[in-house]
């Protein structure tokens, strides 16, 4: 009530103070007629001011603004939009006095054509006499002029901050300067709809207090393309103080009978939005101790809405805006670090008994610094703002609440003994170690206190525990938390005195138990390690089968019935199948643990080579983990006794020997034939290697249980990819399952040493691998990279997220004129039953790759495409690429990629396989704005060639057949010479095919191609290839991955000569 009357006095005396000075400021300012104020939009220079830092050809688009900067440059800064609004909207009029406003945009490094298409849309599509001045704060841009050139526009003023400030303080700063009345915020890559404003200004005269935003429409990252919004949405956040846009509830959407009517929103996106000055000053303005960028509009969203004022958003104001993945600027601290700081400013202030939650769904924050708040209160209990529950009960009553048995803390003791996390100088992640409990039951030390979520996993902070693989023997770690990897999960078992739990993961049932061997001494086994959680938190019986696998006491016979009658495990009832652990084992840890019998690697072989078929899931029985579940703590000394064994082979391990295959003397004899001098020609050696993910390989554990344990541990597998990338010494290196974190810590900085440049493109998805493409520094030089994504949003066909990398390359010492080599690489999708996918992608690279290799004459440069394509050798998708056309009427799609020998579906390919919007025709060409690309000249596609060129795009669009321009072949045959044998690239224990490739345009003559007799000119002449071998010989090594092979793919290597 307090802050009702509060702000109700704030709005009598606001009104009487705005009268005389408003007036005099526009008795002062000459009305321009729209004729003057065209004038002044045209002698403006725009196309002096868009010349600085303009895209170059061969330059990455989305480097240094994280957008399509070659399409938002072609774009005009006065374009066209299309009205967006309800046609109710249009019959809409505002009052004739509406204020006037200062516009106030900040920017740091933003693109010089975003930012003046931003101003020109708000001086072309804003009525003159509201538009009071445009400031522009300059966040301590690179360049000063981004700002000062603008000043020559009407209305434009320019403030440059000497430091970085952020746009938190740069927007106080602007506030500061601004002489309207009415502040108006927006993002400096915007574009506002016609008649934008005046519907935020009246909703400001009526209500002084209410801060509104409008709809905010969409402008593609990728193609500019503006895109309506709904106008049903608000705004709305989780407890790790997320942002979301939110659908409004049947039960919202019947009470607005208007569609033009205001929304009530519980929070602002923040961009966008207008304010009374005098509301915005009086309510304590910006929190200037947030820095740079995140959190801020939950702070201010708070306070109006708590502090007696509202939030609306207003469906007849249109504004677009750039949405980026991505942010192009440096956070000094980090985004992440930045993000903490700020959203825990707000919580601290703000959100009263429940920013508990907030830690809980961010347990980051806990112990981040985030500054002195009291300020920040003392202005909360000046304004005589309401509770925090309040706003939710009121303001945000959908925001669900979490239930306290979701979230439990504590510490994980051994006797006096407790778990705790300590930083190490020189390594990044903290260790563990047992020490001595700290601090009291109800607040523990900070590095004892553990966190059970309801993501089912033991954290501290950003850390969690995790076992090393999913191994017998594994090392428990501390590692950054990752929800979806699976050696996080724990379970808590309920004891049966209510008051302890007992901490069980999946691939360690002896959890607990080996909590012993944390730090340096081995405590007496029947001391049960235990974890005593302030909330209890009962575990569903459903998860088992049976009777449950941990130390079995004499607990009350009902508590085992509803086990006993429960129905089969949801998680474990592989994990159960695979080992049994007696009264007497968990009795006694001092015993070694039983196991099952594990067939040889020769037995499994002998039951799974007849089964060709990747795609066939193993049974729940034959699913889980075998061996002895022991798993050990990375800091304590493993017990004599306690590592258990593994199948050994007696000696050494057979090598795969694989040999050069060369062609050059075949080159040589045919040149001498030749009277003319050949022009002097490059050599360079590429390879392409699937070198296995870590996380895909624990992911499809079962396929490699041919393979000791100490074979799949990464450091293991990295030592030996690394050795054979040095051995064969490339200058080009195609590699595909890239693992992020092994890119950036491991892979990169060893290629660098060795003399390459790298380059890398992650999946869009949640895996977190990508294809990496690297190059040798004296070899070549980077004219220009161009990463491919297959997702796209809207296209059910492509919501898949696979990628591809393009590079340009110029040899060494070549002039800028000089020949230059496009090189390709992708991972296509795996499911075999998914041809029209593969397709689609395949589509989608041969595209890039025919825009990036274009020459000025319109012919295409040597081009180089490696990867895993995920498709047998004479399968249509090869046929595809290699004779450039593919007629797939009545095609199955399960029969595209070839992998299964008798596939089960049989839907077939659709006409065309994939949607118009997609950008991409039927030619395997990036679409014209005229519609369907032609097929271009030099397409390589055997028949009616000049009739499909002179046909109708149309045509092209309705006929099951697709093609490409590109002249490409393998630089293996995929058969043996002796015995006609089947090459294979990839073997494990379910399968073994070829289905890693390199492709190459082959110049004219080349001796490695049958079908060419002649020398060869202007192209890739294959000068050797590393041998492949078949299934037989990959066994005699015991597979893939072996201990000398790390990799369940072999690596492909091949020498070419580029002839100019």
């Amino acid at each position: 009530m307090c802050s009702d009357i509060h702000a109700l006095l704030y709005v009598l005396l606001l009104s009487r103070r705005k009268v005389s000075g408003l007036e005099t400021e526009d008795a002062q300012e000459r009305k321009l007629t729209e004729a003057e104020w065209d004038d002044l939009l045209d002698q403006f220079e725009e196309k002096h001011y868009l010349s600085a830092r303009r895209w170059k050809p061969g330059q990455d688009p989305y480097k240094l603004y994280a957008f399509n900067q070659r399409e938002c440059e072609r774009i005009p800064s006065n374009r066209v939009l299309r009205d967006t609004r309800h046609y109710r909207c249009t019959a809409l009029h505002y009052g004739p006095e509406l204020p006037p406003t200062s516009i106030i945009i900040t920017f740091h490094n933003e693109a010089r054509s975003t930012l003046l298409r931003t101003i020109r849309s708000v001086l072309n599509r804003t009525p003159v006499h509201l538009i009071h001045e445009i400031i522009l704060v300059d966040d301590f841009s690179e360049d000063p002029n981004d700002c000062r050139l603008l000043t020559k526009l009407p209305k434009v003023k320019c403030l440059r901050n000497d430091r970085r400030e952020g746009l938190i303080r740069s927007r106080v700063r602007g506030a500061d300067a601004a002489r309207a009345g009415v502040l108006t915020f927006l993002d400096s890559h915007c574009e506002v709809n016609k008649d934008w404003l005046p519907p935020l200004l009246q909703r400001i005269k009526e209500d002084p207090t209410c801060v509104v935003s409008p709809v905010i429409d969409i402008i593609n990252m990728d193609t500019f393309a503006y895109v309506a919004a709904s106008s049903d949405l608000r705004g709305g956040f989780d407890w790790s103080l997320h942002f979301k846009w939110e659908q409004l509830s049947a039960e919202q959407r019947a009470k607005r009978a208007d569609p033009t009517e205001p929304i009530k929103t519980p929070i602002i996106a923040g961009g966008l939005f207008v304010i009374d000055r005098s509301w915005f000053n009086h309510l304590g303005r910006y929190d200037t101790a947030m820095d740079i960028w995140g959190g801020e509009n939950f702070e201010i969203s708070f306070r109006v809405w708590m502090c007696g004022g509202s939030l609306e958003i207003i469906p007849c104001s249109r504004v677009g805006h750039v949405f980026r993945k991505k942010h192009p600027y440096i956070f000094p601290e980090g985004n992440a670090n930045t993000y903490i700081k700020n959203t825990r400013r707000t919580a601290e202030v703000w959100m009263d008994e429940f920013k508990l939650f907030y830690y809980s769904a961010r347990p980051a924050a806990r112990g981040k610094p985030y500054g002195d708040v009291h300020g920040r209160e003392e202005l909360r209990r000046s304004l005589n703002c309401k509770s925090f529950k309040w706003y939710l009960d009121n303001v945000y009553p959908e925001l669900k609440i979490p239930d306290d048995s979701d979230i439990k803390s504590g510490v994980i003791r051994q006797r006096q003994n407790c778990l705790e996390s300590r930083v190490v100088e020189g390594q990044d992640l903290p260790v563990l170690t047992l020490g001595p409990c700290m601090g009291t039951k109800a607040v523990p030390a900070l590095n004892q206190e553990w966190l059970y979520t309801h993501g089912q996993q033991i954290r501290q902070q950003q850390h969690c525990l995790s076992l090393s693989t999913t191994f017998p023997a594994s090392q428990v770690l501390l590692m950054p938390c990752n929800i979806r990897d699976g050696k996080q999960v724990s379970y808590m078992y309920r004891g049966p005195n209510f008051s302890y739990d007992y901490p069980y993961t999946p691939y360690c049932p002896m959890f607990a138990r080996h909590l012993n061997v944390v730090g340096s001494s081995w405590f007496p086994p029947t001391q049960a390690s235990l974890t005593r959680w302030r909330s209890p938190y009962p575990l569903s019986p459903t998860w088992w089968t049976g009777q449950p696998p941990w130390p079995q006491q004499s607990y009350p016979s009902r508590y085992f019935e509803r086990w006993q009658q429960a129905k089969p495990g949801l998680f474990f009832t592989a994990y159960q199948k695979s080992f049994h652990l007696s009264r007497g084992l968990m009795d006694s840890a001092d015993q070694k643990p039983t196991s099952k019998r594990r067939r040889s690697p020769d037995e499994e072989r002998a039951g799974q080579r007849s089964r060709r078929s990747p795609n066939r899931s193993p049974s729940p029985q034959t699913q889980g983990l075998t061996g002895s579940p022991n798993c050990w703590f990375q800091n304590g000394p493993l017990p004599p006794g306690k590592i258990p064994t593994s199948p050994q082979k007696s000696g050494q391990p057979t090598e795969i020997k694989r040999q050069w295959e060369d062609f050059s003397h075949l080159y040589r004899e045919k040149s001498q034939s030749r009277d003319r001098k050949p022009a002097r020609p490059f050599d360079f050696s590429v390879m392409s290697y699937n070198i296995l993910s870590q996380d895909l390989l624990q992911d499809n554990i079962y396929l490699y249980k041919h393979c000791r344990s100490s074979v799949l541990e990464w450091n293991h597998r990295f030592d030996n990819i690394l050795r054979e990338l040095e051995q064969h010494d490339a200058d080009i290196l195609c590699l595909q399952e890239v693992q992020e974190d092994h890119y950036q810590k491991q892979l990169k900085p060893s290629l660098e040493s060795l003399g390459y440049h790298c380059e890398y493109k992650r999946r869009t998805g949640r895996k977190p691998d990508g294809c990496a493409v690297s190059f040798k520094r004296d070899r070549f030089s980077l004219v220009s990279q161009h990463p491919v994504e297959y997702f796209r949003r809207g296209v059910p066909l492509l919501d898949r997220d696979n990628v591809g990398l393009v590079l340009l390359l110029r040899p060494a010492g070549s002039p800028d004129s000089g020949p230059v080599l496009c090189v390709a690489n992708t991972h296509l999708l795996y499911n075999p039953r998914r041809g029209d996918i593969k397709l689609a992608q395949l589509a989608m690279l041969l595209a890039e790759i025919t825009q990036v290799s274009r020459l000025q004459d319109g012919s295409a440069c040597p081009i180089i495409l490696c990867g895993d394509f995920n498709s047998v050798p004479w399968s249509p998708l090869y046929c595809f690429i290699r004779e450039s056309w593919l007629e797939y009427e009545g095609i199955a799609i399960s029969k595209v990629s070839g992998q299964e020998e008798s596939p089960r579906g049989q839907r077939q390919l659709t006409v065309p396989i994939w949607p118009q919007s997609v950008g991409v025709s039927q030619q395997c060409q990036y679409e014209t704005s005229s519609g369907d690309a032609a097929v271009a000249e030099g397409d390589s596609c055997p028949t009616d060639r000049d009739n499909e060129a002179r046909a109708p795009a149309a045509v092209h669009n309705h006929r099951p057949r697709i093609a490409h321009s590109l002249r490409l072949r393998s630089a293996y045959s995929h058969w043996l010479r002796e015995g006609e044998q089947p090459e294979v690239t990839t073997c494990h224990s379910r399968t073994a095919l070829t289905v890693d490739y390199i492709f190459y345009s082959a110049a004219q003559g080349d001796a490695a191609q049958p079908e060419h007799s002649a020398a060869p000119v202007q192209g890739l002449q294959l000068l050797a290839r590393l041998a492949l071998v078949d299934e037989k010989d990959v066994w005699t090594a015991n597979g893939l991955p072996n201990e000398r092979n790390s990799s369940d793919h072999l690596p492909l290597l091949a020498r070419f000569r580029l002839h100019p």
